[in-house]
């Protein structure tokens, strides 16, 4: 029986950030896995990094081929953004409370940039005026200093659980217009 991988994205074999293709890089896919031995259908992995993809199936380094299903909502949503060159923010934080209002500070390719957040729609703010995708996962930071970020009061007055929703599988987006 052959592995299917569902609610996929792509990221590097380093686990630290989900970016577009580049050369030189190592990517790996993560998502969950039904077929696979030793699993449970539904678990999340990350793979050993591709070697190519073809008719549907990924082949990686250690021998693995998995069929491909969907892709995760949220990744579609990266793809679609870079595609109609809405800016993407990544490597965020965020100061500010609701009452008061946010302000946004991350990077866009090399560019840092920092604004109040006038809306949000799920994955998407509008900054000062501009339409923005957020990549919430802060995907430089283990999974220790995420925590760290949460447990220090970065994410400001906002509680992990009640005050963000799902993204990448991960409970890590805030719900700023709450």
């Amino acid at each position: 029986m052959a592995m299917k991988m569902e609610k996929f994205f792509w990221g590097t074999t380093d686990h630290k950030r989900v970016v577009i293709s580049k050369k030189g890089i190592n990517y790996s896919l993560g998502g969950m896995v039904f077929g696979r031995k030793g699993f449970e259908d539904g678990s999340k992995v990350m793979t050993s990094p591709i070697v190519s993809i073809e008719d549907g199936r990924a082949f990686t380094e250690s021998g693995s081929v998995y069929l491909l299903g969907k892709m995760h909502p949220d990744y579609e949503e990266i793809l679609l953004a870079t595609e109609t060159g809405i800016p993407i923010i990544t490597d965020w934080s965020l100061k500010g409370n609701l009452r008061d209002g946010y302000i946004l500070t991350g990077r866009i390719g090399e560019d840092v940039v920092a604004g109040r957040v006038n809306n949000q729609k799920g994955n998407y703010v509008i900054l000062d005026g501009t339409k923005c995708l957020v990549v919430w996962r802060n995907m430089n930071l283990s999974p220790e200093e995420e925590m760290m970020m949460a447990i220090t009061g970065r994410y400001c007055d906002l509680l992990v659980g009640r005050d963000f929703s799902e993204y990448m599988n991960k409970f890590c987006r805030p719900n700023l217009m709450a």
